[in-house]
């Protein structure tokens, strides 16, 4: 995602060109954060290895669980084949859970 730069008004009054040069500076700072470029990915893990599609379109860089319904541990397995397709995670976690991968 490449962030658009906000169309400025040149005006003659100096607190409104700062003004909107702040808000493009602000607006950028944020739509350039990675974690935004995510999405959250649900699915039903069972204790082992299991590989979800994440759906990015892109090689993921990270992820954190938003939710689950049972407890357990989960990490990233150190094989990672078709990180543009799949993530693939490890542990003991059993059950319903939504990811968001980045």
């Amino acid at each position: 995602m490449t962030s658009r730069r906000l169309t400025k008004i040149f005006t003659e009054t100096p607190d409104l060109d700062r003004i909107q040069t702040n808000v493009d500076a602000s607006i950028r700072s944020v739509s350039n954060n990675v974690l935004l470029r995510g999405r959250q990915v649900t699915t039903t893990f069972v204790s082992g290895t299991n590989r979800v599609a994440h759906g990015l379109g892109r090689d993921w860089q990270g992820w954190f669980i938003v939710d689950s319904t049972s407890a357990g541990d989960l990490f990233s397995a150190t094989s990672q084949p078709q990180r543009g397709l799949f993530i693939t995670l490890s542990g003991s976690l059993s059950g319903r859970t939504s990811l968001w991968v980045f």
